[in-house]
């Protein structure tokens, strides 16, 4: 392989790499990710380390993913709220309900599903107060008024003690 690297005063220096070892790199891709049933399911931690931070966030390729345990069951999702693409991480679990609250703008979803439970639940004077403070930002304008939408979820299993993700191919 070559490659060319600016050098000092805009010279450009040729190197030359005759070898280029990922063998390393090769098995470590082949520990921590497997494609099967049209997923490419990807490793991400032991469920003991679930135990002290219930919350966690992956990241795969552009995908960033929330794995919540509740109870002794893990769900994954986006981990961003599909409203202004926030962070979902931290937001409040209700067990009973099976929902998990995006605390920016108390919005919950189904943390099995994905499905809106409840959207932008916020009251008159709240709604006010936040068209008044977002009417001097332009970028913000009508974020109340946007439609409800899911929250992607994806499947989960656990192996050898590790909670996998699965990522449909192609997505």
């Amino acid at each position: 392989m070559r490659t060319m690297v600016k050098g000092i005063d805009g010279r450009v220096t040729l190197h030359e790499v005759e070898q280029i070892h990922l063998s390393n790199e090769i098995k470590k891709i082949e520990e921590n990710q497997q494609l099967k049933d049209g997923y490419n399911w990807n490793k991400c931690e032991h469920i003991d380390s679930f135990e002290n931070h219930e919350q966690q966030v992956f990241r795969f390729n552009r995908e960033s993913i929330l794995i919540v345990k509740v109870v002794d069951e893990f769900y994954a999702m986006n981990e961003k709220c599909p409203h202004m693409n926030l962070s979902m991480k931290g937001g409040g679990i209700e067990i009973k309900d099976g929902t998990i609250n995006c605390a920016w703008h108390n919005t919950t979803f189904c943390y099995k599903t994905g499905e809106v439970k409840n959207w932008l639940a916020l009251s008159k004077t709240e709604k006010f107060m936040a068209k008044i403070f977002l009417k001097s930002n332009k970028q913000a304008e009508g974020v109340l008024d946007i439609e409800p939408v899911d929250i992607e979820t994806y499947p989960t299993q656990i192996t050898d003690n590790h909670v996998w993700v699965g990522i449909k191919q192609n997505s």
